[in-house]
């Protein structure tokens, strides 16, 4: 059986860049969900704008970025960067980027 070329240097480089920034963009999302849920609670969930981004981030452009990177680069390099978003929201949740939570 034939065997599947391997990506270049360049690609796989591309596409954990992209599981980074999948990461980041989930970490950032997961707080804005949360601090829209407790600084937005008196207004419905269709209202909620740092909810809305958050789950933005979180699904949308997390799922985008997976993609990508899942396409171009090997899984057995990509998977370990998924504990990234719980070092990043701890991360940006210790520095205070998102005002009430810590």
């Amino acid at each position: 059986t034939p065997s599947r070329p391997c990506p270049s240097t360049a690609l796989v480089s591309f596409g954990m860049g992209f599981a980074i920034l999948g990461a980041v963009s989930a970490s950032v999302g997961l707080l804005l969900i949360k601090s829209g849920g407790q600084l937005e609670a008196d207004l419905p969930w269709y209202r909620r704008r740092r909810w809305l981004l958050g789950f933005l981030m979180q699904a949308g452009v997390s799922a985008l970025t997976d993609t990508v990177a899942y396409s171009v680069c090997p899984l057995s390099l990509i998977s370990p960067l998924a504990g990234l978003t719980i070092a990043f929201s701890a991360l940006w949740a210790m520095l205070g980027v998102v005002r009430g939570i810590h």
